[in-house]
């Protein structure tokens, strides 16, 4: 995998994001463009699509703003890995119900593996920092739960297609956090082009 799109959301945390994929894909050449790019983006040309988190839009009531995303999540023939509210918009694409939580999480919480994958690290819980106010409450039957928490689904892929969502933020490194190490394994689960 050497050539991949970051398509920046207006993240906060754009440059530990680009740090991230350069360290989990050495010598990777990373391209990076606004989300409002992606229409005139030919992303079928990357190796891999990441979507950043993002600030200022919710998916679900912004769904207008965010329909050339949609449509490439939908089109994509190479791997997609949604972080955050990247991850949001491929469950919202595909039918999955996305809720407003109670109070806006700004912190490090624990995920639990339900399904045995090569991404999970074996240990339960798992510490990943999320900032954010809406949860993936429901996933549609192609997209399939592998980490949950007490808000809602945290990590899900589709069944059949090579598309990840981690509902948190890897690039965020706080005490005992752990997000990164699941999106390196995600990483190279790609690299092994494998739906175990």
């Amino acid at each position: 995998m050497k050539n991949v799109l970051l398509v920046d959301n207006h993240t906060y945390y754009l440059k530990p994001l680009q740090r991230l994929i350069n360290e989990a894909i050495v010598g990777c050449v990373l391209t990076t463009i606004k989300c409002d790019q992606i229409k005139t983006t030919d992303f079928n040309s990357y190796d891999l699509v990441v979507l950043s988190g993002g600030t200022g839009r919710a998916v679900i009531i912004t769904r207008k703003f965010y329909r050339p995303i949609r449509e490439m999540i939908m089109e994509a023939k190479v791997p997609v890995i949604g972080i955050c509210l990247g991850a949001e918009l491929i469950a919202d694409a595909f039918g999955g119900e996305i809720t407003k939580m109670r109070v806006k999480r700004y912190r490090n919480i624990p995920i639990y593996f339900v399904s045995k994958t090569k991404i999970d690290p074996g240990t339960n819980p798992i510490w990943v920092y999320q900032a954010h106010r809406w949860k993936i409450r429901r996933l549609p039957e192609m997209l399939e739960a592998l980490a949950v928490s007490k808000d809602g689904i945290e990590v899900f892929r589709h069944r059949t297609k090579i598309i990840y969502g981690l509902q948190f933020h890897p690039e965020v490194i706080r005490p005992h956090g752990q997000g990164a190490d699941i999106f390196v394994r995600v990483v190279k689960s790609i690299k092994l082009n494998t739906i175990d």
